[in-house]
């Protein structure tokens, strides 16, 4: 949500910026801060920017460089700090391309990649598309008119400065990664702009359907008629229906009306975790997992979470919230039918072999296991109570030598 403020001040700088030259300083300073909460916004938005830059002039230009480096030193330098080293820094962010992203890329040969990884993002998108506009997605099919008219699509320069911008991270999320409808903000500001722009020119469309004047003569170009006339009534009109449409969409998309599981283990799939119901349901689960997890001893005990898994418990708290409302403990992300990998939480390792390995230390005793039940097990898995119901928590008690087998992973001494 910070990312969402950003990228549209960014939009409109980069707009005086490429057209006007003004701002080039600004534009950098904004470009760098906004690059510390979200790095893609630099990757996707920096080369319009440099563009901008190599047209105001070189003494701008250089202010310009030299204040997106000073802006995003300010957060980069902690971050390497914290991260031990630029070599360490390199190796996460290495990790963290190959597990989260490059698996899906249409260039990876994996079962999730190439072809298949390719429709599976252009879905993704799509979903993500039609679930920030609600309502107003019916405008795709106008907006498709106007690529199909490149007259009038050239005819404003605005159009053309908007398609550019969005393009880069819309080609990457189609081609590499699509994880979940919040990456969508980074382009979203051109996108709202170009659906606002379409009702504009449908509203002055269906003025052209009708006569240059209203039935009592009057001049249509008065303020007041302007407001009488089909095309302003239609704006209007539209406009409304699309806010209470969407929200009453956000209110009561997949309303649950029984506490967890569902009879038939399934919940919406487009709008079920973005919905008033489905936040309100992941805070639940949450706070019962936090809660009764907070009762066992951090140096004893280590906590997994479901990342893939079939699971009739689709808000189960996944390993990056528990990693970061429980610090002071061991978190392990597990990769159920899936690969069978695991990853540690904190530094993103990962493997992919099946009956992988994962050490632990001496002194643990307890698993608990999040949202998924892992079998077969050398250990009994014993499902916590006193708890809601709607909370999966298993937790296993682990042996004090040799290795204890759950599910496909072995937790070794």
């Amino acid at each position: 949500m910070v990312e969402l403020p950003l990228v549209l001040t960014i939009t409109w700088l980069l707009y005086q910026l490429l057209f006007y030259k003004k701002y080039a300083v600004l534009t950098a300073i904004a470009l760098g801060i906004a690059a510390g909460f979200r790095q893609d916004v630099l990757m996707f938005l920096g080369p319009f920017w440099l563009a901008g830059t190599i047209r105001v002039g070189a003494r701008t230009m250089i202010l310009s460089w030299l204040a997106l480096v000073v802006s995003v030193t300010l957060w980069m330098a902690p971050l390497i700090y914290f991260a031990d080293g630029i070599s360490k820094y390199r190796e996460m962010n290495s990790l963290q391309f190959q597990t989260g992203v490059f698996l899906t890329s249409i260039f990876s040969s994996g079962p999730d990649g190439g072809i298949a990884g390719f429709f599976r993002n252009a879905k993704e998108v799509w979903r993500a598309m039609l679930w920030l506009m609600g309502f107003a997605s019916i405008l795709y099919i106008f907006i498709g008119g106007l690529f199909l008219m490149p007259g009038r699509l050239a005819s404003d320069r605005r159009y053309l400065f908007l398609v550019l911008l969005s393009l880069p991270s819309f080609g990457f999320f189609v081609l590499f990664h699509f994880g979940q409808p919040g990456y969508l903000l980074v382009y979203c500001a051109p996108l709202v702009i170009v659906f606002a722009r379409a009702l504009i020119l449908i509203s002055k469309d269906i003025n052209q359907l009708f006569s240059g004047k209203l039935s009592d003569g009057a001049d249509r170009t008065s303020p007041e008629d302007k407001r009488r006339s089909p095309g302003y009534v239609f704006l209007i009109a539209f406009i409304s229906l699309t806010v209470f449409f969407n929200a009453y969409l956000f209110i009561e998309a997949a309303r649950i009306e029984q506490q967890f599981p569902t009879s038939d283990g399934k919940i919406s799939e487009l709008y079920g975790n973005y919905s008033a119901t489905g936040i309100r349901e992941g805070e639940r689960q949450l706070e019962a997992a936090l809660s009764k997890i907070n009762e066992y001893d951090p140096a004893n005990t280590i906590v997994n979470s479901v990342y893939v898994a079939p699971s009739p418990y689709p808000y189960a708290p996944d390993w990056r919230r528990l990693m970061y409302y429980l610090p002071e403990y061991r978190v392990l992300m597990l990769q159920i039918n899936s690969g069978d990998g695991y990853s540690i939480a904190q530094n993103h390792y990962f493997s992919t072999v099946a009956g992988s390995n994962i050490p632990v230390d001496e002194n643990i005793t307890k698993a608990i296991f999040i949202g998924v039940k892992p079998s077969p097990a050398t250990v009994e898995l014993v499902a916590v109570q006193e708890i809601p119901s709607y909370a999966l928590i298993n937790e296993a008690a682990i042996p004090s030598e040799g290795s204890t087998r759950i599910g496909p992973f072995n937790l070794t001494r």
